[in-house]
């Protein structure tokens, strides 16, 4: 078996980016705004910049995450990016989100 990745998932990301681009973002809006950042920028948030120091630092190798998101359409929102972003930039091969009611 490979690492396991558990991290808790904020809001804090989203919060950023819609007072950047206003309220009606979307997945699909948030992805591409990111897409133009570093992976270790403070705007990608604190699991991205975490995850990706941990990645670095040789802590972790990119295999299989979990996150535990919030009940909440934001907290949706925002585990469904870092989701997207662990797959497709860091190269995770498996992913679940969680959702805690």
């Amino acid at each position: 078996m490979g690492n396991i990745l558990i991290a808790t998932v904020g809001t804090s990301i989203i919060t950023n980016i819609k007072r950047n681009l206003g309220e009606n973002v979307n997945k699909d809006s948030i992805k591409k705004y990111l897409s133009l950042m570093n992976l270790d920028e403070r705007e990608m948030g604190a699991e991205i910049n975490s995850i990706y120091n941990l990645i670095n630092r040789d802590k972790i190798n990119p295999d299989i995450f979990y996150l535990l998101v919030s009940d909440t359409d934001d907290g949706q929102l925002t585990g469904q990016v870092i989701n997207d972003i662990l797959m497709e930039r860091m190269n995770f091969r498996t992913g679940e989100n969680i959702i805690i009611e």
